[in-house]
């Protein structure tokens, strides 16, 4: 009877093995799935953790682009302003030369007409002799320049008035 008894202990421990192994296998199941959900709520964590942070640098990136394109066409605009600048600079400095130009021309015109009346005046005063054309030498002829008109009866008072003084 020992030998079955053996035999009965032996099939009994092997049943109770059984049993203890299934049930180590399901707490293994068991804390290999707390393990991973474990896992899968610290990445989470991780994550929410740095959320804001990742929001930030998502701000940070619209901000730097925001500032990158107002920096641009600020760069735009000041070189066309510039530009707009130097042309107008350069369209000034012609105008300025042809006012110049023009202002010299008319104070020569005005000079000519000044000299050409002096000169009209020098001799209708038989101030300046003319010189004839022509001939061997040269001659000296008295000019007689424009008549001046015949004083009218006004001219004839303030000499009257003249001579009373």
């Amino acid at each position: 009877m020992t030998y079955r008894d053996d035999l009965d202990a032996l099939t009994a421990r092997h049943a109770s093995l059984e049993a203890e192994l299934e049930r180590k296998q399901r707490e293994l199941a068991e804390i290999t799935e707390m393990l991973a959900e474990a896992g899968r709520v610290r990445q989470a964590e991780s994550y929410f953790e740095r959320a804001p942070d990742l929001r930030r640098r998502q701000r940070r990136h619209l901000v730097v682009g925001a500032l990158v394109v107002m920096l641009g066409s600020g760069a735009a605009l000041g070189a066309a302003a510039s530009a707009a600048k130097q042309s107008h600079r350069a369209e000034a400095a012609q105008m300025e030369t042809r006012l110049v130009r023009i202002r010299s021309t008319l104070a020569a015109r005005a000079d000519a007409r000044r000299l050409q009346a002096e000169l009209e005046a020098l001799r209708a005063l038989d101030l300046i002799p003319v010189v004839a054309p022509g001939g061997s030498g040269v001659a000296l002829v008295k000019s007689r320049g424009p008549e001046l008109p015949a004083p009218g009866p006004l001219a004839r008072q303030s000499a009257a008035r003249e001579d009373e003084r």
